[in-house]
């Protein structure tokens, strides 16, 4: 659990986070932004629930979504997350001028959704390309091929495309991977919409990384088949 270093973690907070039911446990998940601090706070013991969602809004901090369109339709709507609230600071400050947030809504780029009354964190806003006049979501896209087995260690890359724009591309290195492109390809097109399967699949000996160790999503690296 943390703050945002400016407001610390506030006497509400405290008070849910220790007196949750249970056991004392670890696994404390939240949901923190530089902008808010602490959001929300999943007090459960459940490992389950724990690895599910972000927990309940705190007390003072309202959560609200504003929904995606064109992403197949689910019970709960996706969407960006936009917070605001007592924990929200005032604007971001450029060159020595404060802009406020608008509203004093903290709009952030994290897509998210309501399970009941929890917050689901779903990915980012980035991982939402335009195909072929579609929205894709490629965080569903890389949740789909999670249930393929052979499928080791892989990214699913927005690629630019000479001809066709944006587009999706999956890669998957070699040394994790049983299954062959062909079936990945067969399997993607049997599970997805037409607009979400990868325009190519590249297998490779390392994904590409930066100093961080985050895969390289859509920087340039690879060429119209999927190519570094």
């Amino acid at each position: 659990m943390s703050s945002d270093g400016r407001t610390g973690i506030r006497p509400c907070t405290q008070c849910q986070f220790l007196l949750r039911p249970g056991p004392e446990t670890n696994n404390v998940f939240t949901y923190c932004l530089a902008e808010a601090a602490t959001v929300t706070l999943n007090t459960s013991n459940d490992t389950e629930v724990l690895r599910a969602t972000v927990g309940l809004p705190l007390d003072g901090t309202d959560v609200i979504i504003e929904p995606d369109e064109d992403l197949g339709g689910t019970a709960a709507p996706t969407g960006r997350i936009v917070v605001s609230g007592e924990s929200c600071g005032a604007g971001y400050r450029y060159q020595g001028v404060l802009v406020p947030f608008e509203n004093g809504l903290v709009r952030t780029q994290d897509r998210g959704r309501f399970a009941g009354s929890a917050l689901v964190v779903a990915g980012r806003i980035d991982d939402v390309i335009q195909v072929a006049g579609h929205n894709v979501d490629l965080a569903r896209i890389r949740a789909v091929l999670r249930t393929f087995p052979g499928l080791g260690r892989f990214e699913i890359v927005a690629h630019q495309h000479r001809h066709l724009g944006v587009v999706p591309v999956l890669m998957a290195e070699a040394e994790s991977l049983t299954t062959t492109p062909e079936q990945l390809m067969s399997f993607c097109r049997r599970t997805l919409r037409p607009a979400e399967v990868p325009r190519a699949v590249r297998v490779v000996d390392r994904l590409p990384r930066t100093s961080t160790g985050k895969v390289r999503r859509g920087d340039g690296s690879w060429d119209e088949h999927g190519r570094l």
